[in-house]
């Protein structure tokens, strides 16, 4: 996908460089707990928005145009992911039922003998169009080649472009939880895919407040392929 950013930009660039924001680890977080009744098995968030430096980087890049600043978030949040995902992957004994849960989850991210497929929350078209790039695509992308690195052979991960926006929604910020899935039912469609032979799917999002963008999505999945665990990681939520 074409950068939106103008010569001219670019230049600017050049004379006031780039302010890069100083990102530290959090533990992350899952919101398991607060899935009933939907579609998604699970899904992690990496930063709460109450971190400022997170929040500050997010707004930046999707609604200041610093593009620039996609690489540094991408690599923070793989790192998170994998710090995380690893400690956890190589626990056994849970004494609850949502510690087992996040145990599944990047146990089937890291397991070799686990076929996964990673994606991305689609884009809504006028948004995209406008800003010229699609964050969580970018940041799939830059986990998946990470996550390939990281594995040295034992595990490959593939990416794929796996759902498409059909309708306009308007956007989600402002909306309660209800509103939200309301708006997003039936208008995220999965595109042409070959998903019979993939047992997980991990989807990628930026900023993850309900859950009802990756529920809609992990919905479409498994109304045509039901044995496929589907899981959310997302790099912020202000839940």
């Amino acid at each position: 996908m074409q950068n939106s950013k103008s010569i001219f930009q670019h230049l600017i660039d050049l004379i006031y460089p780039l302010n890069i924001p100083k990102l530290e680890n959090s533990q992350g977080f899952s919101f398991t707990k607060d899935l009933n009744g939907l579609s998604v098995d699970n899904i992690w968030i990496a930063n709460s928005l109450d971190n400022k430096e997170i929040k500050n980087t997010v707004i930046r890049i999707k609604d200041g145009g610093e593009y620039a600043l996609v690489e540094y978030l991408a690599q923070h949040f793989v790192k998170q992911v994998l710090d995380f995902g690893l400690i956890i992957a190589s626990r056994k004994g849970f004494v609850d039922q949502e510690s087992k849960d996040i145990f599944e989850m990047f146990a089937r991210l890291f397991d070799p003998y686990i076929n996964s497929l990673i994606t991305f929350a689609p884009p809504d078209p006028a948004r995209l169009n406008k800003r010229g790039f699609h964050l969580p695509e970018i940041l799939a992308k830059e986990f998946t080649k990470q996550m390939n690195v990281q594995a040295s052979g034992k595990k490959y991960f593939e990416i794929a472009n796996v759902f498409v926006k059909s309708k306009k929604t308007i956007r989600q910020t402002g909306l309660d939880r209800e509103n939200r899935l309301t708006n997003l039912k039936g208008k995220i469609q999965l595109l042409e895919s070959d998903l019979q032979n993939y047992e997980s799917v991990f989807i990628i999002d930026d900023v993850c407040t309900t859950g009802a963008t990756i529920n809609e999505c992990a919905l479409q999945i498994k109304a045509q392929f039901p044995h496929i665990k589907v899981y959310g990681l997302a790099v912020a939520s202000n839940l």
